[in-house]
């Protein structure tokens, strides 16, 4: 049966195959079919496609995930839809829009997007407007097409937008106003990303400390829960390390894990205490599990959390999911 924990969250983990090693229809279908059939019954998965939409491959996912998966994550490599190229953003629409019918073909839940998902910010207002030019236009496609899965935003890196509580809580009232505009308002939330909100803090308030941040994080959950329902918890590794220049974020990595080691169902996953022989800033994952326990009492129901560490070994990921649920009921 699916993972839960305690009063009925979902464990799940991102499903994500490497567009660098797909060069051909046949690969790809091959990538994605072995995938899905390491799933065991019951185990869903948001689904980040990098694989460009526009080759159409995309097309034979419905054949082998649908029923295991909770969300998919708009697409973000090379894709921009804030771009300040108009032709570039006009392409970035299409090929999100294209993930949107992915979500709906596999009866998504939920649909992740990054507002401002690339590294453009001279001027981050005019990136702003754009972006949410073309949230305007992705509600619209949405409204005609009929779709019935929510819509979140996504807290993201610093000086992407939104990276704090008032940045999130200023684009989900104006996001508020594109979706009653369409009539729809009950299809916006929210994803909060813990190594986002870390990583912020540490960039943004650097003589912060890991004891500040479940107060910060808090705080965060209900603020945002006045403002939408957080859907969706993504969980990584959260720490920056002293390097020579700046502080290294680690996202997409498993939480208790340093950077450069591996998962697996052996290893000890230091969910509760930073390692011996690590100096930088830590957050311990029980920390961050407490506080998800919160968002229930808040807001009324469970969100779904999802293990962001795109590790091509699904053993890994299952293994990963059995340890957040087994540390989270002891909390």
């Amino acid at each position: 049966m699916k993972e839960r924990l305690g009063g009925g969250v979902s464990v799940d983990f991102c499903l994500y195959c490497d567009p660098e090693k797909i060069t051909n229809v046949q690969e790809h279908n091959k990538a994605w079919r072995d995938a899905a059939r390491s799933l065991p019954f019951g185990q869903n998965v948001e689904v980040q496609y990098e694989t460009r939409f526009d080759l159409g491959y995309w097309e034979m996912l419905p054949l082998f995930l649908r029923g295991n998966v909770d969300g998919v994550h708009a697409p973000t490599k090379g894709r921009d839809i804030a771009s300040s190229d108009e032709p570039h953003r006009r392409w970035s629409l299409e090929e999100t829009e294209r993930s949107m019918d992915l979500a709906h073909e596999l009866d998504a839940k939920y649909f992740v997007h990054h507002l401002t998902p690339q590294d453009d910010f001279q001027d981050r207002n005019r990136q702003l407007e754009r972006g949410f030019k073309s949230l305007d236009e992705l509600t619209e496609y949405y409204k005609n097409k009929g779709y019935g899965f929510k819509i979140l935003p996504e807290i993201l890196e610093h000086p992407k937008s939104p990276a704090n509580k008032t940045e999130s809580v200023n684009i989900i009232e104006k996001a508020k106003i594109i979706f009653n505009k369409y009539k729809m308002e009950e299809k916006l939330g929210f994803c909060l990303d813990i190594a986002h909100l870390w990583h912020n803090l540490k960039s943004l308030l650097p003589d912060r400390t890991p004891f500040d941040f479940e107060e910060e994080l808090n705080d965060y959950i209900s603020e945002i829960s006045k403002h939408t329902s957080i859907d969706v918890v993504h969980l990584a590794g959260a720490y920056v390390e002293e390097g020579d220049k700046n502080q290294v974020h680690v996202t997409h990595a498993y939480p208790g894990l340093m950077m450069g080691e591996h998962y697996s169902q052996t290893s000890r996953c230091r969910i509760d205490e930073k390692p011996s022989s690590f100096n930088g800033e830590w957050m311990n994952a029980d920390t961050v599990l407490r506080s998800i326990k919160s968002i229930k009492s808040i807001q009324g129901k469970d969100p779904i959390i999802t293990i962001e560490a795109h590790d091509p070994n699904i053993e890994n990921q299952l293994a990963a999911c059995r340890k957040i649920s087994q540390q989270y009921k002891t909390l």
